[in-house]
């Protein structure tokens, strides 16, 4: 290999041993390796090898592959536009702009920004707010927006579901309002709400399980009906009721006050398993049933706090700490609280005491009936006893 200079413009280059120019530094200092033509400050491959980069530092750059004519992948920058990384044929597949913008598939205006075939299949991120969403096609696009103080759902170009800032969840509206004019739910921890422009009957809540709809919250004007279902379609084997005013004697109100109360107001009410014993329909849970539960969190009076819970989060979780913004944040769990491995407690009954109204209706029933039997004796003695004094 020999330095060597080629004719009177001076051009310079180091050959191989066949005296072919390997390198070549021509009058103006651009810098060929390859290639006895650069272009640029810096050129390898003379644009038909399969190699080729290009520098020119006040410009461009261009790192890549070049097949014949046909161009392969690149990583090159024309200076102004930022940086491009380019696959077969040239074509740009990610950028960087010159304000630090990233697109894959696109030139971005985002921080971040994906994007399919014929704008589809889109995902951005940008300094308040990361964004997935699908405009190809009709009826519009989806979307999944996540704000600064927002987070969105979107289907068909229209906003479904939305958690705003303070932690409600509004669905079918971008807020909620108990003035009827939005068909919408607001999710909250303290209440859900769900409203309606209709002042007809709306089903608000429906219950179902597999043998159909089972019950109902329907409002109506101004009232609310709590359903189940009831449809005579629905029933076998229905004969009158007999006997009812034996059993409503069998129940046993009672007054008391619940323990959790702690203006322990007395109230009236029936204990579950005693009714259990008369209306079992009206009543759920066995009487004094118990459960083991795992992993809990108890509070310094052994009641259940946390099921579920390792012991290290337990741990961690009664500790206040901050947010990613520096905000606090408080305790998960009392400090004084302890965990257990396993923990047996009690899994209470509930009674619906709605159920005991045909039992009362066909108590009452009899007892109308009963009522009505004396009246007729009593009237017959009366005549009779007018007749005899008339006599």
């Amino acid at each position: 290999m020999a330095l060597t200079k080629v004719g009177k413009e001076g051009i310079t280059g180091i050959s191989n041993s066949s005296d072919a120019a390997a390198i070549t530094i021509d009058s103006s200092e651009r810098v060929g390796i390859g290639t006895a033509s650069p272009t640029t400050t810096l050129q390898v491959g003379d644009g038909s090898a399969d190699t080729r980069s290009t520098f020119n530092p006040s410009s461009a750059f261009a790192i890549g592959v070049k097949n014949g004519s046909s161009h392969g992948g690149f990583i090159g920058s024309n200076g102004s536009s930022g940086m491009q990384f380019s696959s077969s044929g040239g074509a740009a597949r990610m950028t960087i702009t010159s304000d630090g913008n990233v697109g894959i598939g696109c030139t971005p205006t985002t921080k971040f920004q994906v994007q399919g075939a014929s704008n589809a299949n889109n995902i951005e991120i940008a300094g308040d707010y990361i964004q997935s969403f699908n405009r190809s096609g009709s009826p519009g696009y989806q979307s999944l927006p996540i704000f600064a103080s927002d987070f969105k759902l979107y289907t068909a170009g229209s906003e479904r579901v939305r958690i705003d800032a303070s932690g409600n969840v509004l669905v079918g509206s971008t807020s909620f309002s108990e003035d009827g004019s939005t068909n919408s739910i607001k999710i909250h921890p303290d209440e859900i709400l769900t409203g309606t422009t209709s002042s007809s009957a709306n089903t608000h809540l429906g219950f179902s399980n597999p043998n159909g709809r089972v019950g109902s919250i329907v409002t109506n004007g101004s009232s609310t009906l709590f359903n189940t279902s009831s449809d005579h379609r629905l029933k076998e084997a229905v004969v009158d009721m007999t006997g009812a005013i034996d059993r409503v004697k069998a129940l046993a109100p009672k007054r008391f006050n619940f323990i959790a109360d702690p203006d322990d107001t007395t109230v009236d009410g029936f204990l579950a398993h005693e009714a259990q014993a008369v209306v079992p329909e009206a009543v759920t849970g066995t009487h004094n049933e118990t459960r083991t539960f795992t992993n809990v969190v108890l509070s310094s009076d052994g009641k259940l706090l946390a099921q579920d819970v390792a012991q290290a989060d337990w741990t961690a979780g009664k500790l206040a700490t901050t947010d990613v913004n520096g905000n606090a944040v408080d305790a998960l769990y009392p400090s004084d609280s302890t965990w257990s491995a396993s923990h047996d407690g009690p899994v209470m009954q509930g009674i619906d005491q709605s159920k005991l109204v045909p039992l009362l209706t066909g108590a009452l029933r009899e007892a109308i009936a009963k009522i009505e039997t004396l009246d007729t004796q009593r009237a017959d003695l009366e005549a009779r006893l007018a007749a005899l004094e008339s006599a």
